[in-house]
């Protein structure tokens, strides 16, 4: 009987090859290949939205704009879209909660999408307000918008592909090609893949607080291509601190119309939005919708009531009533079944602006508005 000898284990290649394998099982969950098909229907919805803002909210962020838009809402999507297609300016108002900031992340991701812009910055009364337009808007759009992963499925399944990793969005491909795509906390940019989807390769969106390092932004793209800033999203740009400041206002001023607007270079006219939040007299949000004083953003300014009730002595009654039910432990809701009972006679001159706005526990807008007003009148004003 001949003896035979195992041969000696070689960890060194088998660790190779473990790696190898390793490597092969990573750069498959890299790939993005194959990108679902188009459906004609989403096609031709996708096209229709390409040049209208207004239906490309509702077609594709329905969950966002839920109810009818009101006649101010319209106003406000026809500037902001001419601002993205023509390198305009827009600082507009509206009562909190009427989705202005909503609106200008829909046209930021409207713009990037379609190819309308290629580096939107987001702007915030502070750094950490900039991040969350990213995080908490953006992002979550890309990463679990059915509609829009149907109608954009190259741009859609890479950022799904991504799983909110940074690390995973390194060495992401597409049939052996780079994507080039970036998950940053501060910094989004968009695949570039060979597919009629994906109309913003290399795109990018870049947040920074409005006293950030503002200045200086160029982005060299894998083409050798030079980009700079294309359209600005200020939102909300004080703070009540800020406000309260002659010095501050003026400075934020300064750098919004120095600074922020020259994000461009000089070659190119830079688009802008500006939702805003008037909150005392002549701060910077009043400033900014000055049309004589700065004429360049165009500014729009909306109300919640365009005229209040006339009937003044039902309205007396009606905040009597619930001041008192509120007095012995009560939620006012005898007041508002005084209100529905009367509802002619109380609503009688009043004219709001979005009829559909208001709390459930309310039987109408024009109820809220006027709960608001009694509430705070100098918060409603």
């Amino acid at each position: 009987m001949i003896a035979t000898t195992k041969p000696a284990f070689d960890y060194s290649q088998h660790a190779a090859k473990q790696a190898e394998a390793w490597r092969e099982r990573s750069k498959s969950g890299q790939n993005i290949s194959p990108i679902p098909e188009v459906s004609p229907d989403d096609a031709a919805e996708r096209e229709a939205c390409r040049l209208d803002f207004g239906r490309f909210c509702t077609s594709f962020l329905p969950n966002s704009f839920r109810h009818k838009f009101s006649p101010d809402h319209i106003k406000a999507i026809k500037k902001i879209e001419a601002a993205v297609l023509h390198g305009l300016l827009v600082a507009f108002a509206m009562p909190r909660g009427y989705g202005k900031t909503t609106l200008s992340k829909a046209a930021a991701l409207w713009a990037i999408l379609y190819g309308h812009r290629r580096w939107v910055v987001l702007i915030g009364a502070t750094g950490p307000l900039a991040v969350r337009l990213l995080k908490d808007g953006l992002k979550p759009m890309l990463r679990s918008n059915v509609k829009l992963a149907a109608a954009f499925p190259a741009v859609c399944k890479t950022f799904r592909t991504i799983d909110n990793s940074a690390l995973k969005a390194k060495g992401l491909h597409y049939n052996n090609a780079p994507t080039y795509v970036l998950w940053g906390k501060d910094e989004l940019v968009f695949p570039r893949i060979d597919h009629e989807s994906c109309m913003c390769a290399e795109s990018r969106v870049t947040c920074f607080g409005i006293e950030g390092a503002l200045r200086g932004q160029v982005a060299t793209l894998s083409t050798g291509e030079d980009i700079r800033p294309d359209l600005v999203l200020v939102d909300d740009p004080q703070t009540k601190a800020s406000a309260d400041s002659d010095t501050m206002t003026q400075d934020r001023y300064d750098i919004i119309m120095g600074d922020v607007l020259g994000l461009s270079g000089g070659d190119t006219r830079i688009a802008g939005l500006v939702p805003c939040t008037v909150i005392r007299k002549d701060d910077l949000a009043e400033r900014l919708l000055d049309t004589k004083r700065t004429p360049e953003m165009r500014g729009e300014r909306t109300k919640m009531m365009y005229s209040f009730p006339s009937n003044e002595k039902l309205w007396e009654e009606y905040f009597a009533m619930r001041e008192n039910d509120l007095a012995v432990g009560g939620d006012g809701k005898c007041a508002t079944d005084l209100y529905r009972s009367k509802q002619l006679e109380f609503d009688a001159g009043a004219q709001v602006a979005w009829p559909e706005m208001f709390p459930k526990e309310f039987a109408s807008c024009i109820e809220y508005a006027m709960f608001l007003r009694n509430r705070n009148p100098a918060a409603f004003a």
